[in-house]
């Protein structure tokens, strides 16, 4: 079979003509990006950023939550998580997490919680989260906001709410791996938080230049201690035209994952593998479809084989707890056993709207050729 790439994204003449409006006719789409977002997701607030990572950054800087206080979250995560809690002066705290949806652990959770903790950051994943109801009955009963890194869920729902609505705060990517890319590009989510200011201000390099802009004052100062963290004129360019098509990116995608379901199911029958699992409270994004193996040796056999073909599957997320960083917070292997097994045995199948029934087919039929050798 032709060579697959395990991503695509989906840009066509649409994002060459809002790139020639920037460029070429001075048409800033940031505010088109913003009211976008909002309606879509139903947020309070949208502030578009450079990247989910410039969005937990400036939360983080702008609840100033006491040095050396902790913040609960799962393990199975991208480093930039972990490192918008360090850079603040606090301490992650990190979780098991839940074998069939590889979201956090409830139970462990609440072990993890103490007097030190100021912050709950969930990582929904592949289009599965958490109860929220149930963590938001935690954070209330417990006095500590929840920020939900929700990277990888635009277009993603628990009971109709869409993710990253649901706690104080939360963050969207569009990373070229994304459903929706903006080649880059992210945004904070406020839920009805009374520091709006604040975070636009710290995104804005310390400066009140936002409220410039919209002619609120005069002339724009440094007013805190910001970074650079706003999304640029090329990325919101991009990123108004992928929303444009979100439905048509949406639906194939849906196609994609729904005949990866249909052509593994009875192989999964096999116990080689699990497929996802998405919880009935959630709305499925399409974001990613991984394959559960039952031990690492299993999931190399499956990707060398594809690999040879050439098509492109990866694992994911190294637990964090378990790398050279983890070991300096005082973290050892064999600390999160549940994250450690679903990572050793995760597999990432190519996911993008590019991808056709004839592709998934045989993709499917090389899974089942080398589980044969299990």
């Amino acid at each position: 079979m032709n060579k697959i790439k395990f991503n695509k994204p989906f840009y066509d003449v649409g994002e060459i003509e809002n790139l020639r409006k920037y460029l070429l006719g001075g048409v800033d789409f940031r505010q088109t990006v913003a009211g976008h977002l909002k309606r879509a997701t139903g947020a309070v607030k949208v502030i578009p950023t450079a990247g989910a990572a410039a969005a937990m950054d400036a939360y983080f800087a702008a609840m100033n939550f006491p040095s050396g206080g902790e913040v609960a979250m799962p393990s199975f995560t991208f480093p930039s998580a972990a490192n918008s809690v360090v850079n603040a002066g606090l301490r992650p705290v990190f979780t098991d997490i839940d074998q069939r949806t590889l979201v956090m652990d409830q139970g462990c959770l609440k072990e993890g919680l103490s007097k030190r903790t100021v912050c709950i950051m969930p990582v929904h994943y592949g289009g599965a989260s958490m109860d929220m109801d149930s963590l938001m009955e935690i954070s209330l009963e417990y006095g500590i906001p929840v920020f939900e890194d929700a990277a990888l869920s635009y277009g993603a729902f628990y009971k109709g709410r869409h993710l990253g609505t649901i706690g104080d705060a939360g963050a969207l990517s569009f990373h070229a791996t994304k459903n929706i890319s903006g080649d880059g590009g992210g945004a904070l989510l406020l839920n009805g938080m009374n520091v709006d200011d604040a975070f636009e201000e710290i995104l804005a390099d310390g400066t009140d230049r936002p409220a410039f802009n919209r002619g609120e004052v005069a002339a724009y100062t440094w007013r805190r201690a910001g970074r650079g963290g706003a999304m640029t004129g090329l990325t919101a360019a991009v990123l108004a035209a992928q929303l444009e098509k979100e439905d048509d990116i949406r639906r194939r995608r849906k196609i994609v994952w729904d005949a990866y379901y249909s052509g593994l199911k009875k192989l999964a029958g096999s116990g080689v593998f699990e497929l996802p699992s998405i919880p009935p409270y959630n709305t499925n994004n399409y974001h990613v479809f991984h394959l559960g193996f039952k031990d690492r040796k299993a999931r190399d056999v499956v990707a060398g084989e594809l690999a040879a073909a050439g098509v492109e599957a990866f694992i994911h997320y190294m637990p964090l707890h378990s790398s050279s960083m983890g070991a300096s917070l005082g973290y050892r292997r064999g600390d999160l056993p549940v994250t450690e097994s679903a990572a050793s045995g995760l597999l990432r199948l190519p996911m993008h709207a590019w991808l056709d029934s004839g592709d998934v087919d045989g993709i499917c039929k090389l899974i089942a050729r080398a589980v044969a050798h299990v």
